[in-house]
């Protein structure tokens, strides 16, 4: 069993304090996301999710935005992990 204090600690539980849009693929954060991506702005983060979203890879993130590969790659976990859950959740609601 994952104890709850050591997931919290980790850099995944990002995600746990809600600092994310409710709906991904309309994310009323982001109008470009070419343009926040490139300029380091408070909505740069949800810029990165929405890239996800939209298929851009780790690669072509780190390319136009210069974050270190390690972070983008646990973010890009997050965003799978999210998908795998919501796959879950959606196969087992009534």
């Amino acid at each position: 069993m994952i104890s709850l204090l050591g997931l919290r600690r980790s850099v995944p539980a990002f995600e746990l304090n809600g600092a994310r849009p409710t709906n991904r693929l309309q994310n009323d954060f982001v109008e470009d996301i070419d343009e926040e991506l490139v300029n380091p702005t408070d909505k740069r983060i949800f810029a990165i999710s929405t890239a996800f979203y939209r298929g851009y890879s780790v690669d072509k993130i780190w390319q136009i935005t210069n974050i270190d590969r390690w972070f983008l790659t646990k973010l890009h976990y997050i965003y799978l992990m999210e998908r795998r859950v919501s796959c879950v959740v959606l196969r087992q609601s009534p």
